[in-house]
């Protein structure tokens, strides 16, 4: 389409229906309609694409995904409470876009985004009138009526304004009542509709593209393509400045063009008996960064994200070039014979299209099927929607790295503050209990450079902007290194002592939830941190030790599943599951309430943690001084979109993104379970996600008030202790559920708990450790 004008301008489509990619599909060909999507965005690359119908719900993120090519986002805002309907948005990555607002109304369901390109902005409304029909039996006079009202709400907007969608009109007919009112209400809001070419296979013109006649937004004749469904994209232009593709510039190193041998040569460190620990880890960086940087120095080239088919091949080429043929034909000759050849000619390119997919796929699981590990992190890249972060407001990166940085102090020093501020009404209450260990854990095991090769075999191998040389050579040098790795490990677990050159992490913030209306607010991002190489190994030999230990003597918490052998988020869900079925079988009822901590990784207190290791969990000695190196003096930078961050100070916490991190932080709110077994039947926790629950009969007021009473005091005691440790209860995001059958829950006769000073009102569902639970425990 770009070719067709010399002006900078954008490409806009409006009006794809998603319900339906071929005339004669239906519902149970869906699993066909984001491969043809996505097909058809990597052959078109719009800068906007409105679409209605998206079918979507909250719960989904692999369809969305899959209809989302590189350099590409997509927001939607789904139909409320009932299947179908839907509207989205998908945009380029370069162009800031916001949800405004989005809802229904009798007649019809609309969006509203704020839609920026370098200094101009538009506001952008997606609409969707539903047809007339038994299950929607709304006639058009409502429709005008309640499109009115709406108008009247947004046509005075100060940006330019654009409204695109299905209004399901046959606005060409001269003799259509509902056309002619249609355009007259137009008219007296000073709008004008700029589609004069069917967009409907029968002919008519549904899809629509309105502006005030001031705004002079469309610059272009609009257009319609290849029938979608029974409708057809529209094409237009907006005079609103060229968007390109996001670009960035990547450092490399040619390490394929290296000459190995050579650089095995350059990597021998010598003398490592005349270092201690510290001085040996600055020797072992300078050493294999100088033999790097002399046999495959450090490149800079810059990148372009573009939309791409990864199982585009040259059958499915032939087949769409066969369908564009036809298509062309029909077009000119408007022959039903041409348009049936066109319609079989269009399916025969999906099936040959869903054939290569599936190929693709096949291939792609019995690639990393002998790796579960592998296997998940793969299938979360194809099905999860990438969060990328995009900050438009910044063009200094450098600067934007350390505002988040400065952000991320100041959130912590304020979660702090306002806990040590709270932490004063205690009056001295202790939380701590000695308890009686029948050993303890007080010197590390030496490893065997045998160890450490089993060690290397077993990470993943992933690099760090921290490491001197890339892990994947560093593993092709191994027989080289085994000695002075193997070293400087041990070095560390005799000494107590953790190197400074390893306490600095790369951070890497990360958007908390995907499809968020904007990403420019710092309060979105979770900082994770990326660690050398040699202090992952040196973590990974004292978890390993420190975990043999907590199991041998069993002083793991019962209802704790993190970071356990034989224990994980399926663990913990068939747990919860498995109790609250097994209650719904004895027809109670059961209350249902998901903690939610704030930043609870970067708040834990060194102090408290170190004394907690002590007294319960018997790490003593030489053993406790190398945690006690291991968490002082910590530091952090921050790295965003190519910008680095000077370095931050790291006072308390534990990092995310180490193995060592979630460990401690295990142990550290161990003390949750001692409480929960005074007050309550049943906890369970993931880490920081703890799940409280009691059961109750609901025939008896006074079973459901003593149950309200009891959820409700233990949670007022683990605040307080949460309190004392440093830890914060977020009580504006802690969820409650309550769970029954129908007839047990219409006995219920409250809906509110009390969490510290806030009422928190039940839900209908809510997202637990990925999976959806709901009232009825039936999603």
């Amino acid at each position: 389409v770009g070719e067709l004008f010399t002006e900078i301008k954008n490409q806009f489509i409006n009006g794809l229906k998603e319900q339906d990619w071929v005339d004669d599909a239906t519902r149970s060909q869906a699993h066909l309609k984001p491969r043809f999507f996505y097909d058809f965005i990597c052959e078109h690359q719009p800068d906007l694409l409105a679409a209605t119908e998206t079918w979507f719900n909250d719960r989904e993120s692999a369809p969305k995904t899959q209809c989302t090519p590189g350099g590409y986002k997509f927001f939607d805002h789904p139909r409320s409470g009932r299947q179908g309907g839907g509207t989205g948005l998908l945009f380029k990555n370069n162009l800031q876009v916001a949800k405004v607002a989005g809802g229904e109304r009798q007649s019809f369901e609309y969006s509203e985004w704020k839609v920026t390109s370098g200094l101009r902005r538009i506001n952008l409304i997606i609409v969707y009138r539903p047809p007339y029909s038994v299950a929607h039996p709304v006639t058009s006079a409502v429709f005008f009526v309640e499109f009115a009202e709406y108008l009247e709400s947004i046509v005075l907007s100060a940006d330019p304004l654009l409204i695109v969608g299905d209004f399901d009109i046959h606005i060409d007919s001269n003799e259509n009542y509902d056309a002619i009112k249609f355009l007259e209400l137009l008219q007296s809001f000073s709008l004008t509709q700029h589609v004069e070419v069917p967009t409907q296979s029968s002919g008519h013109i549904l899809d629509l593209i309105i502006t005030r006649k001031t705004d002079n937004l469309v610059s272009s004749v609009p257009r319609a393509v290849c029938l979608f469904s029974d409708h057809m994209p529209v094409f237009c232009e907006l005079d609103m400045g060229k968007v390109l593709f996001t670009k960035s510039k990547v450092s490399y190193r040619n390490l394929s063009a290296m000459n190995l041998d050579a650089l095995r040569k350059n990597t021998f460190c010598k003398n490592t008996d005349m270092f201690d620990v510290n001085e040996l880890a600055i020797c072992y960086n300078e050493t294999l960064e100088s033999a790097i940087n002399r046999h495959a120095p450090l490149r800079t080239k810059t990148i372009v994200t573009r939309p791409y088919l990864p199982w585009f091949n040259t059958e499915v080429k032939s087949a769409k070039r066969e369908q564009r043929r036809a298509e062309r034909k029909w077009r000119r000759t408007k022959q039903p014979h041409d348009f049936q050849i066109y319609k079989s000619k269009k399916n025969y390119m999906i099936f040959v299209m869903n054939r290569s997919r599936k190929k693709f796929y096949t291939d792609f699981v019995l690639e990393h099927s002998s790796d579960q590990r592998k296997l998940f992190n793969a299938a979360k890249s194809l099905f999860h929607q990438r969060n990328d972060l995009n900050f438009p407001a910044y063009e200094d990166q450098i600067m934007l790295a350390n505002d988040i940085g400065e952000f991320f102090v100041q959130k912590i020093e304020n979660i702090r503050s306002e806990l040590d501020l709270s932490a004063s009404d205690l009056h001295n209450r202790v939380f701590d209990e000695s308890i009686t260990l029948n050993a303890c854990f007080d010197s590390f095991e030496q490893l065997s450079e045998e160890d450490v090769k089993n060690l290397i075999t077993k990470s993943n191998g992933k690099t760090s902007s921290l490491d001197p040389m890339a892990t994947s050579i560093v593993i092709q040098c191994q027989d080289i290194l085994l000695p002075v790795l193997t070293r400087m490990i041990n070095m560390s677990l005799d000494s107590g002592v953790f190197p400074p050159e390893w306490k600095v992490a790369d951070v890497c913030p990360l958007l908390k939830k995907s499809n968020l209306d904007t990403c420019t607010a710092f309060e979105n991002l979770r900082p994770v941190s990326n660690l050398s190489y040699v202090s992952k190994l040196t973590e990974r030999t004292v978890f390993n030790q420190t975990n043999d230990f907590l199991n041998t003597q069993r002083l793991y918490p019962k209802g704790q599943s993190a970071y356990r052998k034989c224990h994980s988020t399926e663990t913990a869900l068939l747990r919860v599951t498995n109790d609250i079925m097994m209650n719904m079988n004895r027809q109670h009822v059961t209350l249902l309430v998901m903690l939610d901590l704030s930043s609870a990784f970067d708040t834990v207190d060194h102090d408290t943690l170190l004394r907690r290791l002590n007294h319960e969990f018997g790490i003593k000695g030489r053993v406790l001084e190398w945690f006690t190196s291991y968490l002082s003096k910590r530091s952090q930078f921050i790295s965003v979109n190519g910008g680095r961050s000077r370095l931050f100070d790291v006072s308390c916490g534990v990092p995310q993104g180490s193995c060592l991190g979630p460990l401690l932080f295990v142990l550290y709110v161990s003390k949750l379970f001692s409480i929960v077994e005074k007050h309550l039947p049943d906890a369970h926790a993931f880490a920081d996600d703890s799940q409280l629950y009691v059961s109750f009969k609901p025939d008896s007021t006074c079973d459901q008030l003593a149950a309200v009473a009891a959820l409700e005091h233990c949670i007022d005691v683990i605040k307080d202790w949460m309190l004392s440790d440093k830890l914060k209860v977020n009580d504006g995001k802690t969820e409650f559920l309550i769970i029954g059958t129908r007839q047990q829950l219409a006995k219920v006769n409250f809906n509110s708990l009390r969490i510290g000073d806030n009422s928190i009102n039940s839900i209908d569902k809510a997202k637990n450790l990925g999976f959806w639970f709901d009232s009825l425990m039936k999603m």
